[in-house]
C-alpha cells in the first residue's frame, strides 16, 4: 500500500509541479500581454493625439482662412459703399445746383448733343421749369419742342429722331461713374 502512497504523492507532486509551472507560464504570458497592450495603449494614445493637434492645427487654420476673408468681404462691402455714397454725393450735388447754374448746365448740353427739332423732357423736379428751359436761346435757335413731367431725377431726356440722349443726374452720375470708377478706387484705396 506504500507503494500507492508513494505513486499518488508522485502524481500530486508532478501535479503541483506542473500546476505552479502553468500558473507560473499562465502570469508570465498574462504580464507579457499586459505589457504589450499598455504599450500599444501609449502608442495609439500618441498617435491620436498627434492626430487630434493636427486636426486642430487643420481647423485652427480654417478658422484663420475664414476670418480672413470674412474680414475682407466686411472691408470691400465698406469700400464700395464709400465709392457709392462718393457718387451719391454727385447727383445731390448736380440736384443742388442754383437755378442760374442748372440754365447754365443744361444750355451746355444742348449745345453740344441737340438737334433742330428735338424734342426736350424736362424732371418734374427741376429747378427750372419746362417754359423757362424753352426760353433759353439755344432751345429758340435750334427750335426744340420742350415739355416739363419727366419722371427721372432732375436734368432732361432729349428725344432726337433716331435716338434719344438721356441727361438726367442718375444716368449723368450712371455714365461719370463708368468711366472714372477704377479711378476713383484706386485714389481712395491706393
Amino acid at each position: 500500500m506504500e507503494e500507492k502512497i508513494d505513486i499518488c504523492s508522485a502524481i500530486i507532486s508532478d501535479a503541483e509541479l506542473s500546476a505552479a509551472e502553468t500558473v507560473k507560464a499562465a502570469e508570465d504570458y498574462a504580464d507579457k500581454k499586459r505589457k504589450e497592450a499598455d504599450f500599444e495603449a501609449q502608442a495609439f494614445a500618441i498617435s491620436q493625439d498627434e492626430l487630434a493637434r493636427k486636426e486642430v492645427a487643420e481647423i485652427e487654420a480654417k478658422n484663420a482662412a475664414a476670418e480672413r476673408m470674412e474680414k475682407k468681404k466686411i472691408v470691400l462691402a465698406a469700400k464700395v459703399s464709400l465709392i457709392d455714397e462718393v457718387y451719391e454725393r454727385l447727383e445731390r450735388k448736380l440736384g443742388s445746383m442754383s437755378g442760374k447754374e442748372l440754365a447754365r448746365f443744361t444750355e451746355k448740353l444742348i449745345e453740344k448733343y441737340a438737334a433742330a427739332g428735338d424734342e426736350l423732357v424736362v424732371a418734374a423736379n427741376s429747378r427750372i421749369s419746362a417754359e423757362e428751359t424753352a426760353r433759353l436761346p439755344i432751345c429758340e435757335k435750334l427750335g426744340l419742342k420742350v415739355s416739363g413731367g419727366g419722371d427721372f431725377s432732375g436734368g432732361f431726356v432729349l428725344k432726337g429722331k433716331s435716338f434719344d440722349r438721356d441727361f438726367s443726374f442718375g444716368a449723368i452720375v450712371r455714365s461719370v461713374k463708368e468711366s472714372t470708377e477704377p479711378e476713383v478706387s484706386k485714389k481712395l484705396f491706393g
